[in-house]
């Protein structure tokens, strides 16, 4: 039984060490280095090299607690742009104030003043230029959902979750829900385009 918690206790402890801690993939597998798997819901044929050009990256937590700086978290967001940077796919990455400032300097304020509905973020790719969105949505319970969004039709053509509660302990770490989300979007990649490696 002492064996048993300490395991327990280990696993927990382990969990918990990197959060938004940015990882390389591994050179070999070109993975991102994690046991755990996420589940792919959607998985929508899409010509995605015609449309790698530029990424708008979203974070959005409903969960109560502070996990990552707040429900809109800069931290969180730039942990994921990071992370993408490293697929060496996509070409530009904007977040919400960027976006913002970009639809500013064209501008394109006054006919999106917002970027607060699913609608203004598809009117910003149809009068600034056709981009991606990924978002990473965490709910109540902790499950981490990373969607890919065509803006100009609001069609969501991948969707994986991963399950922070997936081995009856709960844990928030890279390894356990984020990175698995991000080896599912390479594999969605891998399936839809001519050029990625």
């Amino acid at each position: 039984m002492k064996q048993l918690l300490l395991v327990i206790a280990i696993l927990t402890l382990s969990s918990c060490v990197s959060v938004l801690k940015d990882v390389p993939r591994d050179s070999t597998s070109g993975y991102f280095p994690t046991i755990f798997e996420a589940k792919t819901l959607k998985k929508t044929s899409f010509d995605i090299d015609s449309r790698n050009q530029s990424v708008y990256v979203e974070f959005k937590s409903n969960y109560q607690l502070d996990l990552y700086g707040g429900p809109q978290s800069k931290s969180a967001t730039n942990y994921m742009i990071q992370q993408l940077k490293k697929l060496n796919y996509f070409k530009e990455f904007f977040d919400h104030d960027e976006l913002q400032l970009l639809l500013i300097k064209n501008n394109l304020s006054e006919q999106i003043p917002s970027l607060e509905s699913n609608v203004s973020i598809s009117n910003a790719a149809k009068l600034y230029k056709p981009f991606l969105w990924l978002k990473l949505e965490i709910d109540e319970k902790l499950n981490h959902k990373l969607i890919l969004v065509d803006p100009l039709t609001l069609e969501e053509y991948f969707i994986a979750e991963s399950y922070p509660n997936e081995w009856g302990l709960i844990t928030i770490s890279d390894e356990a829900v984020k990175l698995p989300l991000f080896n599912a979007l390479i594999d969605y990649i891998k399936s839809n385009s001519d050029t990625f490696k």
